[in-house]
């Protein structure tokens, strides 16, 4: 498992560019978006959804990130709509990168 764990991030950083966390940062970010535009979700809901064990973690999260909190990111964004809305799938996804790579 050990060497495995040394591959994927030297792959992920290889690839990407990037850090295995700041890629799993930068997709939970999206996640956060889309949902926060997309969805009646309330907030700690959006961070339940994405692996987030509490709430005020996920804005916390959410506030180092983009530079706001969740609900005013939602309210400056609303005319904002990215390309498509979130999947259930891709909220699987993040949980279970956010488990393993933890």
């Amino acid at each position: 498992m050990r060497r495995r764990w040394g591959q994927a991030k030297a792959a992920c950083a290889r690839v990407a560019a990037m850090s295995h966390t700041a890629l799993l940062d930068e997709r939970a970010m999206l996640g956060a978006k889309r949902a926060l535009l997309y969805t009646n979700l309330s907030v700690a809901e959006v961070g339940y959804a994405l692996g987030f064990a509490d709430p005020a973690y996920f804005t916390r999260f959410l506030t180092r990130h983009a530079g706001r909190s969740a609900s005013v990111f939602r309210r400056d964004n609303t005319a904002l709509k990215l390309h498509r809305a979130t999947s259930n799938s891709e909220f699987r996804f993040l949980r279970a990168a956010r488990r393993i790579l933890r």
